[in-house]
């Protein structure tokens, strides 16, 4: 099913000063904003055809089973959310939650969990999964693959951005 595109009229409530002026979106910005979300959709299902290549070829190399295979990106992105041009610098739930989906071995199928990770926990996860361990800031995220939920998970994430107010707008 393809995503459906956001309602580009809606302000958050208790919308911050720099944004509760900012006028709707025009019909020209909006039809430009649906033409790249539905690009943007069909290079996702391009990505999915790779990841079942990827893992036909582990299947048929007999390693399958001893894989993990984990997919991310480094931001989010708001496309038209808020009355804004598409964009990544705010702090909105847009903005920051990020996809992270892993599969292989002890990751229950379907499985999904709510707790919070930084790109920082992933170097420590692929120490993890590769039975080794390092220094430095960061959680492995092993044991939320396979469906633990550890003591001292995070209850919160520091989101910061250093910038001009502006470039949000553009």
């Amino acid at each position: 099913h393809a995503p459906r595109p956001p309602s580009f009229d809606v302000l958050p409530t208790h919308a911050p000063r720099w944004l509760s002026g900012h006028p709707p979106l025009t019909a020209r910005q909006e039809a430009e904003i649906d033409r790249v979300f539905r690009l943007r959709a069909r290079s996702v299902e391009a990505v999915d055809q790779m990841i079942g290549e990827v893992q036909r070829q582990l299947r048929a190399s007999g390693i399958a089973r001893d894989t993990y295979i984990v997919f991310s990106s480094d931001n989010g992105l708001h496309t038209g959310e808020y009355r804004l041009m598409p964009g990544k610098l705010t702090a909105f739930d847009t903005d920051i939650h990020v996809p992270l989906i892993a599969t292989g071995p002890g990751v229950p199928a379907g499985s999904s969990t709510a707790a919070m990770a930084e790109n920082i926990d992933l170097a420590k996860t692929f120490a993890a999964i590769g039975g080794t361990t390092m220094a430095g800031d960061g959680h492995s995220l092993l044991p939320l693959l396979e469906g633990q939920n550890p003591a001292g998970s995070r209850n919160a994430i520091l989101v910061e951005h250093h910038g001009s107010p502006l470039s949000v707008l553009d």
